[in-house]
């Protein structure tokens, strides 16, 4: 049977020596054409970097590739240099260079445990895709020691060897218990149709390994289109299902006599609550900070559309925008502080509203046994928020003490790095303490989101011909949002829904309105943000450094049918490659 052909896409000798003997010709490898530039490596990930440079070569060649991304984590520096460790003393470091850092970091340092992992995707013209890993721990040593292997393998003693480093072994020693030899034995083994997980389990093929066809559901992840369906169920009962409710002659005879005018006031005032969010973000971060307002507000959108697709789907929200924001340019440390303070004080703005709202209702409208659970998730919201910031200002050196103390105990954290993290939030937030006016604008830019976006409620349902009062209004609205915190549902989708209508009819509004009413404010305040987010997120990919691989497919698809890409025919590609020879160690990077 003749062998598959790949392209390698390393053009590092000695990476491509190993993979060569490890694989043990049960392929035919093809070395990187001269042709081909480096790709650039901006992952966050390992599996990142493995995948642009896979995609790249396939771009390029038109064959299929195999590309990998290694990275040696060591727990006292925080798992650094993880996927810098090529360039981890600089973008033009040698091997010694990075070495000698290393072993200048850990200095004096009696936890020197670290692991080398590898990350190797195989990719094929028609979309197929297999992703394996291959992990080896040990520990550095305290100098360089061996003349054999490459990069950091002079001072990684592998856990289960007998003490040498990877560069005192021979090129077959090191390949049998290396973390590059146990990621290419599994995928030798997919490729060959084997069960990959033997070896004692020593190499991992994870679940999103599995080859994929690219039609057309091919296109994005499994849980994405999951997501989409249940999505789509939820938005044919929220829009075709509950206005029956109400009655479908009076549905058909409310929305004949609803106010076009009103209707485009509710959708100026659902956008204006979201430029106060995106003002609220920019007056916490530094005035020296490169993020641009219009940027601010596309990362916004983009985290409220994830977190309105999962379950508890504000850390998912968060994570994105932690994401986003650093690689706009922002400082990680800037941009943890400015996330944290987002939450604690929209929390607290939202409970001061409610529980006005509530002081000045409950003598006219009377008690509600609903009002009990909401005002339990508020005292809660706001003990949590407040406790928060007493260890942030009041307690930092106990709480610190108390942080760094558990954290020597678990696995895998770096409890002073984690120390370090805590005391410098904190002393974030003691500075903007000391700063009134900032405090200020924040508190000011958080109260006009919440209420913009109450009052598009408000004129959505004056739009089918009632006005709620104020109070009522903001009671119904601060109950909804606060018992949505529960993360029951994708952003409260269902809860917001019922607990508006409820309140609403209790507050004199007719039933027939409020659903319709709440129906159009979730429109826009819910489901607009979805779509939204994925047209803004896209647009933050358009400028984003790195190669073409590198963007979102949409817009590697919608730039090659516009024939901007500038790439070469498949046919000059596939002679590029067929005019190559197997991999032989010449023409290499010592980078990639």
């Amino acid at each position: 049977m003749t062998p598959p052909v790949f392209v390698l896409a390393t053009a590092n000798k000695d990476k491509a020596a190993e993979i060569d003997a490890v694989l043990n010709h049960s392929v035919t490898l093809l070395p990187r054409p001269v042709t081909v530039a480096d790709v650039e490596e901006h992952g966050d990930t390992l599996l990142d970097n493995a995948r642009l440079k896979a995609r790249a070569l396939l771009d390029a060649t038109g064959v299929a590739s195999i590309a990998d991304d290694t990275g040696l984590e060591v727990d006292a520096l925080g798992g650094q240099p993880g996927v810098r460790s090529a360039r981890y003393a600089g973008e033009t470091a040698s091997y010694a260079d990075n070495v000698a850092k290393l072993l200048g970091e850990l200095a004096g340092q009696a936890d020197r445990s670290a692991r080398f992992k590898t990350v190797i995707v195989a990719l094929w013209p028609d979309g197929r895709e297999v992703v394996v890993e291959g992990v080896a721990e040990g520990r550095i040593a305290v100098e360089r020691r061996g003349a054999g292997g490459f990069g950091y393998d002079c001072v990684f003693a592998p856990a289960d060897g007998d003490g040498r480093t990877f560069a005192e072994m021979s090129p077959d020693e090191k390949n049998a218990i290396s973390h590059r030899g146990r990621a290419l034995r599994a995928l030798r083994a997919v490729l060959e149709g084997e069960e990959a997980a033997g070896e004692g389990g020593e190499a991992t093929v994870p679940a999103r390994s599995r080859t994929t066809k690219r039609r057309f559901r091919g296109i994005l992840p499994k849980p994405v289109w999951q997501i989409g369906r249940l999505l789509i169920v939820a938005l044919l009962i929220e829009y075709l299902v509950v206005p029956q409710l109400a009655g479908p002659r009076k549905v058909i005879h409310l929305i004949s006599e609803v106010n076009p005018l009103l209707l485009l006031a509710g959708v100026g005032l659902e956008v204006a609550s979201v430029l106060a969010y995106g003002r609220l973000t920019a007056s916490i971060l530094p005035p020296a900070s490169p993020l641009k307002f219009f940027t601010i507000v596309r990362i916004e959108v983009t985290t409220l559309s994830v977190s309105h697709c999962t379950p508890g789907g504000s850390a998912a929200g968060t994570a994105l925008g932690y994401r986003l924001m650093t690689q706009a340019g922002a400082a990680p440390g800037d941009v943890g502080f400015v996330l944290g303070a987002q939450g604690i004080g929209s929390a607290v703005v939202l409970n001061v509203i409610l529980w006005i709202a509530l002081i000045v209702s409950i003598p006219v409208w009377g008690f509600s046994a609903l009002y009990l659970l909401a005002a339990a998730v508020g005292v809660v919201l706001l003990g949590a928020s407040g406790a928060l910031i007493y260890a942030l200002t009041r307690g930092e050196e106990r709480v610190g003490d108390m942080i760094e103390r558990v954290a020597v105990k678990a696995p895998f954290i770096n409890a002073a790095a984690l120390r370090q993290a805590f005391s410098n939030l904190a002393g974030r937030l003691a500075t903007l303490g000391e700063h009134r006016d900032v405090m200020g604008k924040a508190l000011m830019w958080a109260t006009l989101n919440w209420l913009l976006d109450a009052a598009s409620l408000m004129v959505f349902v004056g739009a089918f011909g009632h006005w709620v009062n104020p109070d009522g209004l903001l009671v119904a609205y601060g109950l909804a949002n606060v018992l949505a915190v529960i993360p029951l549902t994708p952003g409260g989708l269902g809860v917001i829904e019922a607990t508006l209508t409820t309140l609403l009819v209790g507050f004199g509004t007719a039933r027939g309105i409020a659903t319709l009413g709440v129906l159009v404010y979730r429109l826009f305040n819910f489901w607009a943000p979805i779509p939204l987010g994925g047209i803004s997120y896209l647009s933050l990919q358009v400028d984003k450094p790195g190669p073409e691989s590198s963007k979102p497919w949409p817009l590697r698809m919608w730039r090659r049918l516009a024939g901007t890409t500038g790439k070469r025919s498949s046919n000059e590609s596939r002679q590029g490659v067929a005019a190559t020879s197997r991999v032989d160690g010449s023409a290499v990077d010592p980078l990639t």
